[in-house]
């Protein structure tokens, strides 16, 4: 299952990966993402991977065309899981992903909420009342 959301007031979205992704459900996350960027130039990523059984072969296909379309709009990952494959797969990618990368526990994932908003949406939280 994928879920996602738009972190309001930002360019991030947070994602959560749990169990199988079928290609329809990362379609329709590419076209919520392709609409984002008509609002912002850049996006940032938070993506929570609990459990990542298994996906559709497909979905590799759109996946990479998705990510020569965008090479340069995503400007910052954080990936929060406790599956050591997963982390392991990241570091590999990372050779394929131009923005700031970062790898956190799932323990750790407040401190990869923090980092991934972008500085002026932390700076509003800090000043306000």
């Amino acid at each position: 299952m994928l879920e996602y959301q738009v972190v309001p007031n930002t360019n991030v979205i947070e994602m959560s990966i749990d169990g199988h992704i079928t290609t329809a459900e990362f379609a329709e996350l590419l076209k919520m993402m392709d609409g984002q960027f008509q609002q912002h130039a850049k996006l940032r990523l938070l993506i929570k991977v609990l459990k990542l059984s298994s996906f559709e072969p497909t979905l590799i296909f759109h996946d990479v065309l998705f990510g020569i379309r965008h090479f340069f709009d995503l400007s910052h990952y954080a990936i929060a899981t406790d599956q050591i494959w997963v982390k392991r797969g990241i570091i590999a990618s990372r050779l394929f992903m131009l923005g700031q990368i970062r790898i956190y526990t799932m323990d750790e994932l407040e401190l990869a909420r923090k980092w991934i908003l972008p500085p002026k949406h932390d700076e509003a939280i800090s000043s306000s009342p």
